[in-house]
């Protein structure tokens, strides 16, 4: 990193002006003789895409990034490990920085998705209120969550722009040293620190190649249920191995009983029609393949509970998220008692007028909507970057999941 960081270092004082030359010198020093002595929490570290593996770089979530880096750390024993920041690769040390940038950009997000209408536009906005469509949108309240918008996504692509061309120079000097040689471990005090359910997921999960083994997403409820039911049997009292037995048989019978009918499993929108992918909502996406079932025979198909993958729950809970947004939504707007106005334009089919509600509290359920649907995709794409151990190899690359 430190060889990286010299060559930067010298690339940027060129453009430096002769009178500013002695500072950034002074702070180019002192920033280097504090990377020289820093020590990291390793779990803290992110890893870029390309070095873990072809889904996860399909995928680019870089925090989806973090948290397989981070389990397979976990899972290699590295939970407590610290590391010289001189000892980082350039490569780790951009992507945790770009991490934190996208971090940086998730209060901006949730700021913009709860900016409450407020009220129309003078002069423009009470001319249009009332006209579908554009009536909906001319309001203080969206012109007030622009410049937050456009801040996010300038963030986002300023963190892009800037890995993408850190990482694409050449740079010479020792390569970053293996973690054999690099890690101490003991005294790690991570800045999130590891979470029991972390351990757990580490258990069960490893890096490795998704082309060849079944990845987590991929992993049934029956396998799930068997695998949970393992791992708690230790847990069980003395005496009531035999209640715990009876009721995992119990609830194996009825996930194998229990049916879905095929036009009910989600789908990729892309696999039903390419706009849905355009259209980008669950609910939409969840109809069009319930609707589409009658014509292509999946309605008249059922697949048992236990046989559904844990990708396809996460999939239901994006859609029951979406529309218990849907529903919680009109309810804030109904119980925030919204300031009403009535518009002579009418609609666009007639002269009827049109009365249109504004307010000016915060939607703090387009809020969580977003937290929630973030989460969601973290998951699945963590899920999907990860294999369930012991089955690297066990299926050719191509082949269906």
């Amino acid at each position: 990193m430190l060889s990286a960081y010299d060559q930067i270092v010298a690339e940027t004082r060129v453009g430096i002006p002769a009178q500013l030359q002695p500072l950034f010198t002074t702070n180019v020093d002192n920033l280097r003789s504090a990377l020289q002595t820093s020590q990291v929490a390793y779990v803290d570290v992110s890893r870029d895409a390309s070095e873990l593996n072809d889904t996860a770089v399909e995928n680019d979530d870089h925090y989806a990034n973090f948290a397989v880096a981070r389990l397979d750390k976990i899972r290699n024993g590295d939970a407590d490990a610290t590391v010289a920041f001189r000892d980082l690769s350039l490569s780790e040390v951009v992507e945790t920085l770009v991490l934190g940038m996208y971090s940086f950009t998730v209060p901006l997000d949730i700021a913009a998705r709860s900016m409450p209408s407020i009220g129309p536009i003078p002069g423009i906005g009470t001319a249009a209120g009332g006209t579908p469509l554009i009536g909906g949108y001319l309001t203080i309240g969206y012109l007030a969550k622009l410049p937050l918008q456009y801040g996010s996504q300038g963030i986002k692509q300023l963190a892009d722009n800037l890995q993408g061309n850190l990482t694409a120079g050449c740079y010479t000097g020792d390569a970053a040293p293996a973690d054999g040689d690099r890690l101490t471990h003991g005294g790690a005090a991570p800045v999130v620190p590891v979470q029991p359910a972390e351990q757990g997921n580490a258990a069960y999960l490893a890096l490795g190649d998704t082309a060849t083994c079944t990845t987590g997403d991929a992993e049934t409820f029956g396998a799930a249920l068997d695998r949970v039911a393992e791992g708690m049997r230790g847990q069980v009292p003395a005496g009531q191995e035999g209640a715990f037995d009876a009721e995992v048989v119990r609830l194996k019978s009825n996930a194998r009983t229990a049916q879905v009918t095929n036009n009910f499993i989600m789908k990729e929108p892309e696999d039903l029609n390419p706009v849905l992918a355009m259209v980008d909502n669950p609910m939409v996406t969840f109809a069009w393949g319930a609707v589409q079932g009658a014509f292509d025979g999946t309605a008249g198909q059922s697949t048992a509970v236990a046989d559904l993958t844990v990708g396809n729950g996460i999939d239901y809970a994006t859609v029951a998220e979406a529309l218990t947004s849907l529903i919680a939504g009109e309810i804030w707007g109904t119980v925030t008692a919204p300031t009403n106005v009535s518009y002579p334009v009418g609609n666009l089919l007639g002269g009827t007028p049109t009365v249109k509600a504004y307010s000016t509290v915060p939607d703090v359920t387009a809020a969580a909507s977003y937290l929630t649907t973030e989460s969601l995709d973290v998951y699945d794409h963590t899920l999907q970057s990860l294999c369930i151990a012991g089955t690297e190899g066990s299926r050719d690359a191509g082949d269906a999941r």
